[in-house]
């Protein structure tokens, strides 16, 4: 279901927290070892009915690390790697992104997603989408893939990474790509960090998520990952310890980045819990301003 409700969002002070229910590979170089070589997901059997996934088995004999991407990860993390391509498309979808390992391993692989700012070029400076073994779920019940969900714009395509750490056996790993068309909305305010609205201090402020995407200018937070957002900025005069909520059915995550957000930036984040708000407390360590991110699930 497309997101279609709005939440709140409050900064306030310290004092007001209670208030807020406070091994390096032997074969050949392969083709897809880096971003530009990126191989494009094949469709997978229908039955019936259109088919809205796509996958590809990645092998990795013969993979390298990547220079020019994080390893959002850890330092440990995508060791050896493979790309795939999924093409853009002229309406805005929620993609469900997985890898998931074919045989013979019990470890998780890597996967991180990059949107590209359109339907050409590479930006692999900052992923939107990153899941791995920290982020998988049962292990004990044989769920051991990653995945990562993302509603991405009309128009720009999606660069995977699926990746192996140092230590792990490199095994091949199916990489697939389940898409889903959403209504045409329009984007809400502050789609984009830059530019968007600021939020006054100590006061509550609706923030509308209905239309939101994932833009190739939201860095990834693993911890508390969602699938699209709306950015807000707030102006902070004397350093100090703040608090930071949301609240909203469609409020899944709030995240805090002390400068220009991107992936090394964020201070603190909270996603979905048992509590009717999102709250997080953070020390703003500088004056000036702070972005936020209210992520929807």
């Amino acid at each position: 279901m497309r997101v279609r409700t709005t939440g709140r969002l409050l900064l306030a002070g310290a004092a007001t927290i209670a208030a807020l229910g406070a091994p390096s590979a032997a074969g050949a170089a392969i083709p897809n070892d880096g971003p530009a070589g990126a191989s494009p997901l094949l469709p997978a059997t229908a039955e019936n009915g259109p088919i809205t996934e796509t996958q590809r088995t990645l092998t990795f004999d013969g993979a390298t690390p990547d220079a020019g991407a994080p390893r959002c990860l850890g330092p440990a993390s995508f060791e050896q790697t493979a790309w795939v391509r999924v093409e853009p498309a002229d309406r805005v979808r929620r993609l469900t992104l997985e890898a998931a390992v074919k045989d013979g391993s019990t470890s998780t692989p890597d996967l991180a997603a990059y949107v590209q700012p359109g339907a050409t070029g590479i930006d692999v400076r900052e992923p939107q989408g990153c899941a791995g073994r920290e982020t998988a779920g049962d292990a004990a019940r044989g769920d051991l893939g990653a995945a990562v969900p993302l509603v991405v714009p009309a128009g720009a395509a999606v660069l995977v990474q699926v990746g192996w750490r140092s230590g792990d056996a490199a095994v091949p790993v199916v990489a697939s790509a389940a898409s889903e068309t959403l209504p045409v909305l329009p984007a809400p305010a502050g789609q984009a960090f830059a530019g968007a609205p600021f939020a006054a201090r100590g006061t509550g402020l609706v923030v509308a998520l209905t239309g939101a995407t994932t833009t190739a200018l939201d860095p990834a937070q693993p911890r508390c990952a969602s699938q699209a957002g709306v950015w807000r900025r707030v102006r902070i005069a004397r350093k100090g310890v703040y608090a930071a909520a949301a609240a909203g059915d469609a409020a899944g995550t709030l995240t805090v980045f002390s400068t220009t957000p991107a992936g090394d930036t964020a201070k603190v984040c909270a996603d979905d819990g048992t509590t009717p708000a999102l709250t997080t407390v953070f020390r703003a360590t500088r004056t000036g301003t702070y972005w936020l991110r209210v992520g929807a699930d």
